[in-house]
């Protein structure tokens, strides 16, 4: 797959990063949430939505059309197994474009960005590694709870308005 240094990457963000407006984007981008969800729900990893991503399926019940790409977390103890199970994605028709270690990784497949995060528990906060304002209490983090998406069941923050508050204020209507 294209790394960062790699003269491709420049080409494949560029070409990923075009927002949902379009109904066969925001098409190909639910069909990679679903394939991604399924691929590691399978796999009996847990992975959730984050920031953009888990904004339009609690506030709109689908993805944002001026989001770009799919945001997913997952439990930092699992970083090991979601780095295989990513390597197994490109026999799934997905390229590895970024590593950056331990604090995201992301692929691409329908022109489509999917960035991983890795979350830790830190005491009585849920955070994500590498940046403290991604947050938010224990609490409202675990245990994660279930969200049906096209007629699939997506794993989701206990409480996730605190974390949408914190990361986007005023969120409950679109600005």
């Amino acid at each position: 797959g294209a790394r960062k240094g790699d003269s491709i990457y420049p080409v494949i963000k560029n070409s990923c990063h075009a927002s949902f407006h379009d109904k066969d984007r925001v098409g190909d981008a639910i069909q990679t949430l679903l394939e991604i969800n399924h691929y590691f729900t399978t796999q009996s990893v847990k992975i959730f939505p984050v920031q953009g991503t888990l904004l339009g399926l609690v506030r709109n019940g689908a993805l944002i059309p001026h989001d770009d790409d799919i945001d997913i977390g997952f439990l930092e103890q699992d970083t090991c197994v979601v780095k295989d199970l990513i390597d197994d994605l490109s026999s799934h028709g997905f390229y590895l474009v970024r590593n950056h270690g331990n604090v995201r990784i992301s692929v691409v497949k329908r022109r489509v960005m999917v960035d991983f995060y890795p979350y830790r528990e830190m005491g009585k906060v849920f955070r994500q590694v590498g940046n403290d304002r991604k947050n938010l209490p224990l609490a409202d983090a675990l245990p994660l709870k279930s969200l049906s998406f096209h007629d699939q069941k997506l794993l989701c923050f206990n409480n996730p308005e605190p974390y949408l508050e914190g990361l986007y204020g005023s969120w409950k209507r679109p600005s």
